[in-house]
């Protein structure tokens, strides 16, 4: 059992250090109005000015988002059986979901039209890997039961796709701003591998935990009908759709906003030509786990988000305080974070936010933090969601296959831990923009 343990950790470690240029959505951000990461979490709430963002440059980031300690794993790969099973089990949630979501802009674009509409468009390459372990795998192996156990949420998906996208925010009378953004996807790999039942016996005085489920993968660097092909741009055979859709309703004379928007609500169909997939029925390390399923095509949905934020602004709009509900809908599970955040606009080129996220094993004493510099010419970004006091090494070592035995220093108090890093290219506010600031 631990074999397959192994291979779920190392898929989901090569997925965390492969990561590049990102700009995922980024809670902290949501109530700045300098900032266009905001428009990632929802499409009708539009920046102050157009921007240009180029690769590299103009988003880095990195993180890990769970439910639950790193440390448990460490317990789980080295010395699970030493552990007090009333201990280590009283420390799980239902089910133990660990997560990674890194979007590398290519390029991309926002700018108004007179007619105070906003227009953004661009392509990016995302990769969106998922863990999940329900609590009953972690039971049956502390009590070393004994027969064939059904179980649940127990599973690895990853999926990695090019993503090109046009939207538009435009308002509904003098209160209703609507969002709504199309996309266009190409899918470059998916890879996916399910748990459903354990068989679990004794052998020969050990204790033998055999996984039995289905795995499957898909990518342009496969094709099993012709496998001397090693041209990809034939192999891209899997596209699919989305679309994101936003609303902000103003309130009290602009002073309450209250916002909600579902994002990456698609599914990409895989082409059965680049589909590879077998049975698991021993200990998914030899070639006795492989089996012809007919190499069907098939689809997958994204991972979706639903965001609702409420924003009280008070100081003529210099402060404000908002609320905001995330809720991101897996495939193995449901994640569900609430984040509260004290908001400044001093001047009108710079925005900063200190946060503080809720639920999900979100404990006190953890909070965010980003601040948004954006003069005429040049907007720069910095942000994060989960920033704890202390920290320690967890006895993972993510680098060990590089000769290298440095441990990951992981926040005692976090579960989850990212950063946001960007630089844009900013245009002219439009007019009416600047003529409302003046009012002020």
């Amino acid at each position: 059992m631990r074999k397959i343990f192994y291979s779920l950790l190392m898929l989901f470690g090569v997925a965390l250090l492969s990561m590049q240029s990102a700009s995922a959505q980024l809670k902290s951000s949501y109530f700045m109005e300098g900032s266009y990461f905001r428009t990632e979490l929802n499409p009708a709430l539009k920046p102050t000015r157009g921007f240009i963002a180029v690769p590299v440059l103009s988003g880095y980031s990195g993180g890990v988002y769970g439910n639950v300690d790193m440390e448990l794993f460490k317990g789980l790969m080295n010395d699970f059986d030493s552990s007090t099973a009333s201990d280590y089990l009283g420390k799980l949630p239902n089910v133990s979901r660990h997560s990674q979501k890194a979007d590398a802009t290519l390029f991309g674009a926002g700018f108004y039209t007179r007619k105070k509409v906003y227009w953004t468009f661009g392509a990016n390459l995302r990769m969106d890997t998922n863990l999940a372990i329900s609590r009953d795998v972690a039971e049956i192996l502390a009590d070393k039961k004994t027969g064939l156990f059904n179980v649940k949420s127990a599973g690895l998906d990853n999926n990695g796709y090019f993503d090109a996208y046009v939207g538009s925010a435009f308002n509904i009378g003098k209160h209703l701003t609507l969002g709504v953004r199309a996309k266009f996807l190409i899918g470059i790999q998916n890879g996916d591998m399910r748990v459903d039942k354990l068989s679990a016996k004794v052998v020969d005085g050990e204790y033998e935990v055999t996984p039995i489920g289905e795995w499957r993968m898909n990518s342009i660097e496969n094709n099993h009908e012709s496998v001397d092909d090693a041209s990809v741009w034939r192999n891209l055979r899997s596209f699919g759709g989305g679309i994101d859709l936003g609303a902000e309703l103003s309130l009290l004379n602009d002073r309450l906003r209250v916002s909600a928007a579902v994002t990456d609500l698609g599914f990409i169909y895989w082409g059965r030509k680049t589909h590879l997939g077998g049975l698991i029925e021993d200990e998914f390390d030899g070639d006795d786990t492989t089996a012809d399923l007919g190499y069907a095509g098939y689809a997958t949905r994204l991972n979706c988000n639903l965001n609702v934020g409420v924003e009280y602004r008070f100081c003529k709009d210099y402060l404000s305080v908002g609320l905001l509900s995330h809720t991101r809908f897996y495939r193995y599970a449901v994640s569900t974070e609430l984040t509260a955040s004290f908001n400044a606009r001093p001047t009108n080129w710079l925005t900063f936010t200190l946060s503080h996220t809720m639920l999900n094993g979100n404990r006190p004493g953890v909070f965010g933090a980003a601040i948004n510099i954006h003069p005429r010419a040049i907007n720069i970004f910095m942000g994060m969601d989960y920033i704890g006091a202390r920290y320690k090494a967890t006895g993972l070592y993510p680098f060990q296959f590089m000769a290298m035995d440095t441990q990951m220093m992981m926040p005692r108090s976090a579960k989850s831990f990212n950063l946001y890093v960007g630089i844009g290219f900013n245009l002219a506010r439009p007019k009416w923009v600047r003529e409302a600031e003046k009012t002020m």
